[in-house]
Formats: structure tokens, sequence, C-alpha cells
């Protein structure tokens, strides 16, 4: 599980930008990249933020329960709404 999550999140993070700079015209695709990576470590700080409370011997178990439900519905989402590549 946790070697899939690591790929996965590792993989995420290279794809999206490579992805946003093929759909974003020119002009602001340095802005797209930007906001891009700024969304993606202000997420990462918002899920540390989120998780602290459950960071016990009792609790930490609870950290991992919306991973799969929020992947499915974004694996699902995304198969519906985004684009193909233009290239």
């Amino acid at each position: 599980g946790r070697i899939v999550v690591g790929y996965s999140g590792g993989a995420a993070t290279v794809l999206t930008p490579m992805y946003l700079a093929e759909l974003s015209p020119l002009s602001i695709r340095g802005t797209i990249g930007t906001i891009t990576q700024l969304s993606t470590v202000l997420g990462l700080l918002l899920s540390v933020l989120m998780a602290e409370p459950f960071a016990t011997e009792n609790l930490w178990r609870l950290i991992f329960v919306p991973v799969p439900v929020l992947s499915l519905l974004f694996a699902i989402a995304g198969f519906f709404y985004l684009y193909e590549s233009p290239r």
C-alpha cells in the first residue's frame, strides 16, 4: 500500500505540471506552473495540519480512511472531465 501511494504521489507531482504545460497557452504557461507548485505545497501543508490531531497511538489509523475514497472519486472525475493532451 505504502509503495503504491508513494509512486502514485510522485508520478502525479511530475505528470500534472507536464499536462498543464501542454494545455496552457504560451502567455500564461509560467503562471500556471507557479500556481501548480504553490498548490502542491499548500496542499501538503494542509494535509499535515489536518492529520496532526490524529497523530496519537490510538487514532493514527484514521488518517488513512479518506485516501481510497478520495482517490476513487478523483479518478472517476478525471476520466470524464479532463481534456486530451494536444501532443
